[in-house]
């Protein structure tokens, strides 16, 4: 029978693969969160380029996309684990 070769303590151990329940529900949060924002991106593009190729109109594009911007002082979202495997999502908006 052979002997395990001892570690080499020059190699870096291998990250871990199992995460903690609040980290998974972290990272599908996070997945999620930009999944969505890509998928809106893409369909608010992709509508606005369509009216564009059907009317050859800039002022009905600058309509869809959106005439006046959105003015926030402040946005925060805070993120924090809730029980046992929940999250509590708290979004405070300063807005003028």
């Amino acid at each position: 029978m052979t002997t395990p070769a001892p570690a080499d303590p020059t190699v870096a151990p291998r990250t871990r693969l199992i995460r903690t329940p609040n980290e998974r529900v972290f990272l599908h949060v996070l997945v999620n969160t930009a999944a969505a924002n890509i998928t809106t991106s893409y369909l608010w593009f992709a509508l606005t380029f369509w009216v564009y190729l059907e009317t050859r109109s800039v002022v009905a594009t600058g309509i869809i996309g959106g005439g006046a911007p959105e003015k926030y002082d402040q946005w925060q979202s805070v993120v924090e684990p809730a029980g046992a495997n929940g999250v509590r999502l708290t979004h405070v908006i300063d807005q003028d």
